[in-house]
C-alpha cells in the first residue's frame, strides 16, 4: 500500500488486491503488496468504521444483522469502536477522522479500457462483465458510478498495457483490462489504487491532471476519496466461474477490486469476499453487505 502525507498532497493507496480462487478445502495463499504469501490476519487489520458510521447517511436498505454491526461503542481507551470493525471488516484508509470515502452526492465516471492483444470475444466479455458489476456495486453502496466511455464495441477503448496509465481524473475510475497481470505477478487478478485528500487539506487541480492539496485552518471534513483505478487481468474470465456475485465468481473478483477503491480493506473474516484469497467458503457476508452500504454513506 503506497501512501504520502495527505497535508503535502493527494495520497495514492495502492492496494494490491490478489485473487486467486481455490474452490476447495485449501486457501490459495497470494501476496498482498508488499506482504507476504503468509500474512498474519494482524497485518491486515487497520482502523475503524465507527466515525464513519457515526455521519453515515445510509442509501441502502439493510436488513437486521447488518444494521446490528453498525453499532458503536466507546473502549476504555477513550476511543471508539464499531460491531463492524469486530467481525474483521477494515476501511482501505484511514486517520483521526475516520476512513476515506466518495461522498454521495458526487458522480463517479468509469472509462474502460482494453488491452488490444485480448481476443475480440473476450474483450466483449470484459467490457459486459466490468459493466455489470459497476450496476452491482451502484446497488449495494447507493454511490453512482456511471461507464462514460469503453462500454460496447462501438465506443472500444484500448490501451498500451506496456506504458504507465495516466492519473484519472478527478471523480474518475479507470479500468484496465490486462491480457496478462503486466504489472504484477502472474497469480494477480485485479490491483487497485485510490487516490484521496486528507481532512485538513482542500483540493486544487493542477494543469497537469493532478491535485494539490493545501492545509485547512480549521478541518472540518473526514478525508475523501479523489480518483481512482483498476487494473484487471482477463485470467478472472480464463479461471473463475461465469456466476452469481454472491459467490466466488469473474464478478465477484472484480467487485473485490470495486470494493477497494470506494474505501473498503481487506477482511480478516475468511469467509469474506474481501479477504485476500478466495476459498471454498467465500461469500459476500452480512458485513460485507455492511461495508458496501458504509461505503456510499459519507454526506456532502
Amino acid at each position: 500500500m503506497r501512501r504520502t502525507t495527505a497535508l503535502r498532497w493527494v495520497a495514492a493507496v495502492g492496494v494490491a488486491a490478489t485473487l486467486l480462487v481455490a474452490c476447495s478445502t485449501k486457501d490459495t495463499p497470494v501476496a498482498t503488496g508488499g506482504e507476504t504469501a503468509t500474512a498474519q490476519h494482524d497485518d491486515l487489520a487497520h482502523g475503524s468504521w465507527a466515525e464513519a458510521i457515526e455521519n453515515s447517511n445510509l442509501l441502502v436498505d439493510l436488513d437486521q444483522d447488518a444494521r446490528k454491526l453498525l453499532s458503536v461503542f466507546p473502549t476504555g481507551a477513550g476511543n471508539k469502536i464499531s460491531e463492524l470493525d469486530l467481525a474483521g471488516s477494515n476501511p482501505g484508509y484511514f486517520d483521526r477522522f475516520g476512513p476515506a470515502l466518495w461522498p454521495q452526492c458526487e458522480r463517479v465516471d468509469v472509462h474502460i479500457s482494453i488491452d488490444p492483444s485480448i481476443d475480440a470475444s473476450q474483450r466483449a466479455s470484459a467490457r459486459s462483465l466490468a459493466v455489470n458489476t459497476i450496476l452491482e456495486l451502484n446497488k449495494l453502496t447507493g454511490l453512482t458510478l456511471v461507464v462514460r466511455s469503453g462500454a460496447t464495441e462501438q465506443d472500444e477503448e484500448f490501451f498500451n498495457p506496456g506504458a504507465e496509465p495516466a492519473v484519472p481524473g478527478i471523480r474518475e475510475l479507470d479500468v484496465f483490462w490486462y491480457n496478462s497481470a503486466s504489472d504484477a505477478p502472474s497469480d494477480r487478478f485485479g490491483i487497485a489504487d485510490a487516490w484521496h485528500s486528507g481532512p485538513d487539506t482542500s483540493e486544487q487541480s493542477a494543469a497537469d491532471g493532478s491535485v494539490n492539496v493545501t492545509e485547512k485552518n480549521a478541518p472540518t471534513q473526514q478525508a475523501s476519496l479523489l480518483r481512482s483505478r483498476i487494473h484487471l487481468s482477463i485470467e478472472i474470465l480464463h479461471r473463475l466461474p461465469d456466476a452469481k456475485i454472491t459467490e466466488p465468481s469473474q464478478a465477484m473478483a472484480v467487485l473485490h477490486e470495486l470494493a477497494h477503491v470506494v474505501g473498503i480493506g481487506h477482511s480478516t473474516a475468511r469467509d469474506s469476499f474481501m479477504y485476500p484469497r478466495f476459498n471454498d467458503q467465500t461469500r459476500l457476508t452480512t458485513p460485507d453487505r455492511a461495508a458496501l452500504a458504509l461505503a456510499g454513506s459519507r454526506p456532502c
